[in-house]
């Protein structure tokens, strides 16, 4: 019998590189991505990013963030 393990969620943070510069897929280390889905959220965007060399999937959730207006 094997024993189900849970996966720990994976954070933007775990995934960008040192530089603080983009997503680095955490299966092979290549930072190109395609975007086959995007979907409006009520707080944001979600997006489904798959790695062009291994095909690793990854799901971003972005918020949008208003700057105050001028007075």
């Amino acid at each position: 019998m094997t024993e189900k393990t849970e996966k720990e969620p994976i954070r933007l943070s775990d995934l960008q590189n040192r530089d603080g510069k983009g997503l680095t897929c955490g299966k092979c280390g290549c930072r190109d991505f395609r975007t086959p889905h995007t979907r409006r959220m009520r707080d944001g965007i979600m997006r489904e990013r798959a790695c062009r060399h291994c095909g690793k999937v990854i799901l971003t959730k972005e918020r949008v963030w208003a700057e105050p207006a001028a007075r």
